[in-house]
């Protein structure tokens, strides 16, 4: 949570703040976009790993709600991975 603050905080000061040379702005971009892709990809894992404790200290072994972590789980991983995807690949 801190270090989305932090990377809010710094985002606003940067890129918001009328005074902001476009030269400064250019030249964080890249790094604004790896530490934001970053700090998405640890909550990503959060959420997964909140996910496996459900179904393991649950003991969810072949029920409908296994059914529904499980396929939380997957819907997780592909919004990950579509975020993922839009950041790193260029546009055209």
């Amino acid at each position: 949570m801190y270090m989305y603050m932090y990377q809010w905080l710094f985002s606003f000061f940067s890129f918001w703040y009328p005074r902001a040379q476009a030269s400064t702005r250019a030249r964080l971009a890249p790094w604004h976009a790896v530490f934001g892709l970053a700090i998405f990809f640890m909550a990503i894992l959060s959420a997964e790993t909140g996910l496996v404790e459900k179904f393991i200290f649950l003991g969810l072994h072949r029920s409908q709600e296994a059914l529904i972590v499980n396929f939380t789980g997957l819907l997780v991983l592909v919004f990950a991975a579509s975020v993922g995807l839009t950041v790193l690949v260029p546009s055209a």
